[in-house]
């Protein structure tokens, strides 16, 4: 994770700016595409500066200003944190007013609309769908979860406590291996028994492996004592 953000905001920006394989971008796109990168960037930026092993001043001000630019764009990420049921409604709701536009546009055809017209009105049309459905996946949404919140503490932590890489919790996490190789190993119906069970078994066999390593290390050193 910490050598993804390094590049995260280059493959992030190449992949809207791309225009070789896809249609052209309307201008209320690019906008939203604007922002999405000015997003990614300062979050980055914020996360790549925690991790400095020694910090400044003006260090911590830049974390500072960094996550204050990212709260003013995060909302251009704000749909994608819609529940279940709201993403459902929404594509009931886009599904619904596509067969209403088509109707329309049906209508229209015979009483002889120009070409130019008809376009302008699909476009109309088009454009009043996404605002329908934006308004389904925003409503409700927010970034209310304890990992958005813990990262506004990080300089108050940094200026009281020094640098935050002492307090990483990758061993922990890297331990919980175990656990999830047991549950795979499991029926799923009574699990607990025996993710315990062969969670104890590796970590038996591991012990004595080490003890047998231990042991044959000793006996190779035997000679050269005496």
């Amino acid at each position: 994770m910490r050598n993804l953000c390094r590049v995260l905001l280059v493959a992030f920006t190449a992949a809207l700016r791309r225009t070789s394989d896809t249609p052209a971008m309307a201008s209320r796109h690019k906008v939203l595409c604007h922002n999405a990168i000015l997003c990614v960037r300062y979050l980055t930026d914020f996360i790549l500066i925690a991790q400095y092993r020694v910090h400044t001043h003006g260090t911590i001000d830049s974390m500072k200003d960094s996550l204050w630019d990212f709260h003013m764009y995060k909302d251009v990420f704000l749909r994608f944190q819609a529940s279940k049921a709201m993403k459902a409604a929404a594509k009931e709701a886009s599904r619904d007013l596509c067969e209403e536009h088509s109707q329309l546009l049906t209508s229209d055809k015979p009483q002889g609309k120009i070409l130019s017209k008809c376009r302008k009105l699909t476009q109309e049309l088009r454009l009043e769908t996404e605002e329908l459905v934006y308004d389904f996946l925003t409503t409700g949404a927010n970034y209310n979860f304890p990992k958005m919140h813990l990262i506004s503490h990080f300089t108050d932590q940094i200026s009281k406590y020094d640098s935050l890489p002492q307090y990483s919790t990758e061993i922990c996490e890297a331990s919980h291996k175990l656990l999830k190789d047991a549950y795979r190993r499991s029926n799923y119906l009574n699990a607990i028994p025996q993710i315990i069970r062969t969670y104890t078994q590796v970590h038996s066999f591991s012990m004595r492996e080490k003890n047998l390593e231990q042991w044959m290390k000793e006996l190779k050193d035997i000679p050269k004592k005496m």
